[in-house]
Order: structure tokens, then C-alpha cells, then sequence
């Protein structure tokens, strides 16, 4: 790496030093993706977590990436397994060394309430 790349890279990691971290659940797409781009905006560096949509999230990334270097990172995994939730942890950890929120998107809950109220509600 030449001097001048490491001197980049090194304004560029101080540049992100005191800038939040968002992990938000199903950001690839749809309203994680809105509110991916609402937090980048902020100035967040966001993690973007998708289980089954990598081309998606991988695209977002790019998005972000290209206007602030470094500030967006995919990260999968199936938040139903346990052992997959923890490795999500762990590797958002190791994406900009720190976490200052977590947005869970609870798709599947919002689905199933809109799709069957009454069934959800105790109402009969």
C-alpha cells in the first residue's frame, strides 16, 4: 500500500471515528431500505442486514458507499436461529468496531397482524 493510500485510509477511519453505527434487520429492502438511507443521511454508518436478499443489500451498500466511503456493510443471517443472531452481532461489532443502535424490523409480525387482525388481536 502506497503512502498516500494509507494516509487515506487513515483520515478516512478518523473521518467515521465519532460517527454512530445503526445495525437495521431487513434493510435491503422496501422500508429497512428507506430507513438505512435516513440514518445514512444523518450521518450514520449503517449495517445492513438481509437474510435472503443479498443482491439487494449488496446494492444499497454501494449506494452509501459512494457517497460516504466506508459507512455502509452487509451482513447476513437468519434471525429465526439463535447461533446466527449472535455471529450478526458479533460481525456488526467488527464492521466499525462499535454499535450505537440496533432497528429490529419485525416484518413478519406486521404481515401476519395486517393479513388476520382479529386473530392477532384476541379479538373473535
Amino acid at each position: 500500500m502506497s503512502e498516500s493510500s494509507l494516509n487515506e485510509t487513515t483520515m478516512n477511519d478518523q473521518d467515521h471515528a465519532g460517527s454512530p453505527v445503526a445495525l437495521i434487520t431487513g434493510a435491503a429492502k422496501r422500508i429497512g431500505a428507506a430507513i438505512a438511507r435516513r440514518f445514512h443521511t444523518g450521518g450514520y454508518r449503517v449495517i445492513i442486514h438481509y437474510n435472503s436478499s443479498h443482491a439487494e443489500a449488496e446494492a444499497l451498500a454501494a449506494e452509501l458507499n459512494a457517497v460516504r466511503a466506508d459507512s455502509a456493510h452487509c451482513v447476513r443471517a437468519a434471525l429465526t436461529d439463535r447461533e446466527q443472531v449472535d455471529c450478526l452481532a458479533e460481525e456488526a461489532l467488527a464492521s466499525f468496531g462499535r454499535l450505537t443502535s440496533w432497528l429490529i424490523m419485525p416484518r413478519r409480525f406486521i404481515q401476519r397482524r395486517l393479513l388476520n387482525p382479529t386473530r392477532h388481536s384476541g379479538m373473535t
